[in-house]
């Protein structure tokens, strides 16, 4: 299974470069009463920079963080 997602022509795997760590950072620091993961504040950090607006997740601190969600 995580062979068919990495090599999917339909996924698109994006590595965070210095800019994304640092706004990652930032979006954990800031929302500290919540329970924001690292790897939550990440990708919120990368749909912020390309404007994405929704994610497909069970995950309701995707909302919280002021995307939407489609699980």
């Amino acid at each position: 299974m995580a062979q068919r997602l990495r090599f999917s022509p339909s996924v698109a795997l994006i590595n965070i470069g210095e800019d994304d760590f640092e706004a990652s950072w930032q979006w954990f620091d800031r929302y500290h009463d919540k329970e924001f993961s690292f790897t939550d504040c990440a990708s919120f950090a990368v749909m912020k920079r390309l404007k994405l607006k929704t994610a497909l997740t069970f995950d309701k601190h995707f909302t919280q963080a002021g995307f939407e969600r489609k699980p």
